[in-house]
């Protein structure tokens, strides 16, 4: 029998069978409630929570770090110097200057979800509502996606 492992919400569930649409229906509206919760947050205070996760993922004693680490080499799927290399660049990867870089990209402010930014080409000034809740850095298959 197959077994669908899902990441929802901060956490991984099991199950044995693909999601029915009552279960959908329930994920969108809960989605929604974290959407409008999350629009409150503002790109500044997000930030000093990438800065904090970015210094404790460089610390080699951080708890959280270590069991990752442990459970990479247990379950042997990179080897050794690819491990080394994911840990060493993972707390840059999701550092506040590396985030800002990629969103500035995208968007051209990392702070149009914030503040009134004036497009140059219209001289219009814009505000962006997000749409979701997640904001595409990185390719789903990066080596870096383990962590």
């Amino acid at each position: 029998m197959n077994q669908f492992k899902r990441y929802i919400f901060g956490q991984t569930i099991s199950q044995d069978k693909t999601l029915q649409a009552d279960e959908v229906e329930k994920l969108i509206v809960r989605a929604k409630s974290i959407k409008e919760k999350s629009a409150q947050i503002s790109t500044r205070q997000i930030m000093e929570v990438f800065s904090r996760l970015s210094k404790a993922w460089s610390d080699p004693r951080y708890s959280r770090r270590r069991e990752a680490l442990a459970s990479f080499k247990e379950k042997g799927v990179l080897g050794p110097e690819m491990i080394e290399l994911v840990f060493k660049e993972f707390p840059r990867f999701i550092s506040p200057e590396v985030l800002t870089k990629k969103i500035e990209g995208e968007l051209g402010s990392p702070f149009v979800q914030d503040e009134p930014v004036l497009q140059g080409s219209t001289n219009v000034s814009l505000i962006f509502q997000p749409a979701g809740l997640v904001l595409h850095v990185a390719s789903g298959n990066v080596f870096l996606a383990g962590i």
